[in-house]
Protein backbone atom coordinates (compact mmCIF):
# COMPACT_ATOMS: atom_id res chain seq x y z
CA UNK A 1 0.00 0.00 0.00
CA UNK A 2 1.42 3.39 -0.94
CA UNK A 3 1.57 6.40 1.34
CA UNK A 4 -1.04 8.14 -0.78
CA UNK A 5 -3.43 5.19 -0.42
CA UNK A 6 -2.82 4.91 3.32
CA UNK A 7 -3.73 8.54 3.95
CA UNK A 8 -6.50 8.86 1.32
CA UNK A 9 -9.22 8.48 3.95
CA UNK A 10 -8.16 11.73 5.67
CA UNK A 11 -9.08 15.19 4.49
CA UNK A 12 -6.38 17.79 3.97
CA UNK A 13 -7.45 19.59 7.13
CA UNK A 14 -7.31 16.38 9.16
CA UNK A 15 -3.82 15.71 7.87
CA UNK A 16 -2.69 19.20 8.86
CA UNK A 17 -4.17 18.81 12.35
CA UNK A 18 -2.58 15.40 12.82
CA UNK A 19 0.78 16.63 11.58
CA UNK A 20 0.66 19.41 14.17
CA UNK A 21 -0.25 16.89 16.87
CA UNK A 22 2.61 14.55 15.92
CA UNK A 23 5.07 17.46 15.77
CA UNK A 24 4.08 18.36 19.33
CA UNK A 25 4.54 14.74 20.41
CA UNK A 26 7.96 14.67 18.74
CA UNK A 27 9.02 17.75 20.68
CA UNK A 28 7.82 16.21 23.95
CA UNK A 29 9.62 12.93 23.25
CA UNK A 30 12.81 14.77 22.32
CA UNK A 31 12.64 16.74 25.58
CA UNK A 32 12.12 13.48 27.48
CA UNK A 33 15.12 11.96 25.73
CA UNK A 34 17.28 14.89 26.79
CA UNK A 35 16.05 14.67 30.39
CA UNK A 36 16.68 10.94 30.61
CA UNK A 37 20.08 11.38 28.99
CA UNK A 38 21.00 13.99 31.61
CA UNK A 39 19.80 11.64 34.35
CA UNK A 40 21.75 8.78 32.73
CA UNK A 41 18.60 6.67 32.74
CA UNK A 42 19.38 4.45 29.76
CA UNK A 43 16.23 2.34 29.89
CA UNK A 44 13.82 5.29 29.78
CA UNK A 45 16.04 7.07 27.26
CA UNK A 46 15.75 4.10 24.89
CA UNK A 47 11.96 4.04 25.25
CA UNK A 48 11.70 7.79 24.57
CA UNK A 49 14.07 7.43 21.61
CA UNK A 50 11.95 4.62 20.15
CA UNK A 51 8.77 6.70 20.52
CA UNK A 52 10.51 9.69 18.94
CA UNK A 53 11.73 7.65 15.97
CA UNK A 54 8.26 6.15 15.42
CA UNK A 55 6.68 9.60 15.51
CA UNK A 56 9.26 10.93 13.04
CA UNK A 57 8.41 8.11 10.62
CA UNK A 58 4.69 8.86 10.94
CA UNK A 59 5.35 12.58 10.51
CA UNK A 60 7.38 12.03 7.36
CA UNK A 61 4.70 9.81 5.82
CA UNK A 62 1.90 12.23 6.68
CA UNK A 63 3.89 15.17 5.34
CA UNK A 64 4.53 13.29 2.07
CA UNK A 65 0.83 12.51 1.75
CA UNK A 66 -0.03 16.15 2.31
CA UNK A 67 2.61 17.36 -0.15
CA UNK A 68 1.24 14.97 -2.79
CA UNK A 69 -2.14 16.69 -2.54
CA UNK A 70 -0.85 20.21 -2.96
Amino acid sequence: MTIRERFAKYTTEELKENIARVEKRCAENKASMENFKAERNVEFYNVAKSLYENDIAILMDAQCALDARI
